[in-house]
């Protein structure tokens, strides 16, 4: 901060303007955090992603249900880590409003909410960002707003790039770089919804993996009503991809004969018979770390049943975790975060807990 004095007024503060550009080395590099993320495990913190599929397969849905679970400030969606404190959210989607009323709506009564909430904002208004001056507008509107909004869905991406050739790589490498801006400007994540084509790939689907940190197809089971599909993980630049999740769907009854789509659970893909997908989060990988950590440490025969296995007292790991920042003693309830990871790794038998001891599963 930069001090100028005006003779004869009083001293005023002037906040230096950042750079235009950052040159940095890699100490600097090295002192920055790990990656964190909005949605533990599948939403990374200020990046820019796309979620793709069939009319049809529940995309629209999927994405609202990250949308409202963070702009009503629930603490986990499905399981996942959330920031647990109503964040902004901004919805770009050009849609009748009688369409959204009635998706917050069943939304509400699934989880039992009974007030609306005012982190969540929605501009339906006509844009294309293919066009300079009208993209510079909706930027400046934003700025006004004076809104950090953590999560920016756009609802579809063929709406905002009326007439575009998506076979080009032009208008997507504009589309996804707009996107970026608009994360950037929010200090948030930005997240566009989108088609996929008839090869069952998002249309201009490797200009669209050059430019983002994630992406993930929806797809639904039978031919009925929207009943069960997956989301599975084609690209995580920052962590595991390639990994599907089971997403089931149920319809809630409003008043008037109306109704909408929520989605009720996603579950881990099952193999054959009832073993279940091994698979972890990020999180869920450093956790396991942890552990490895305090076993090599602190270890100790596991009960006398379970041969050849060194286990830890599960508070040991339970102040691992604190001290690596993976749990925060500042959380609203941090043991109700620990029981839920520890659930999720003993779910996906990955570990084995008795007798207040822990150890990793074979």
């Amino acid at each position: 901060m930069n001090i100028r004095v005006i003779p004869g007024e009083k001293i005023e503060a002037v906040k230096s303007k950042p750079p235009r550009f950052l040159f940095e080395t890699v100490s600097d590099l090295r002192s920055m955090p790990d990656q964190e993320y909005l949605i533990d495990g599948w939403i990374p913190e200020r990046s820019v992603g796309l979620l793709y599929g069939k009319w049809g397969s529940g995309k629209t849905f999927i994405g609202f249900d990250w949308a409202l679970h963070l702009a009503f400030g629930l603490p986990d969606w499905h399981g996942a880590r959330l920031p647990g404190t109503p964040c902004d959210v901004l919805i770009i989607a050009r849609e009748g409003h009688a369409g959204f009323v009635k998706r917050v709506a069943a939304f509400m009564a699934h989880h039992g909410l009974t007030e609306d909430c005012s982190n969540l904002i929605f501009m339906r208004s006509p844009i294309s960002f293919l066009d300079d001056a009208g993209f510079d507008q909706l930027k400046d509107a934003i700025k006004a707003l004076n809104r950090p909004f953590r999560f920016v869905l756009v609802d579809t991406v063929g709406r905002v790039l009326p007439g575009a050739d998506m076979a080009k790589e032009a208008p997507i490498t504009l589309f996804m770089e707009r996107l970026q801006q608009i994360g950037e400007l929010t200090g948030g994540t930005a997240l566009g919804v989108h088609h996929e084509n008839k090869m069952g790939d998002a249309n201009g689907s490797m200009f669209f993996q050059n430019n983002s940190d994630f992406m993930f197809q929806s797809s639904r089971e039978g031919d009925g009503p929207l009943e069960r599909g997956k989301l599975t993980c084609i690209k995580q630049k920052e962590g595991d991809d390639l990994w599907s999740r089971q997403v089931t769907f149920a319809k809630v009854d409003l008043p008037e004969g109306k109704s909408s789509l929520v989605v009720e659970s996603v579950i881990e893909d099952e193999r054959s018979g009832a073993q279940k997908c091994s698979s972890a989060t990020p999180r869920q990988n450093r956790s396991l770390d942890a552990l490895d950590e305090v076993i090599l440490s602190h270890g100790e025969p596991a009960p006398i049943d379970i041969r050849g296995v060194t286990a830890v007292a599960v508070d040991r790991w339970r102040d691992e975790l604190f001290s690596r920042g993976i749990l925060d003693r500042a959380a609203k309830n941090p043991r109700t975060d620990f029981k839920r990871i520890k659930d999720q790794l003993a779910n996906k038998f990955l570990i084995g807990e008795r007798d207040g001891l822990v150890w990793r599963a074979k």
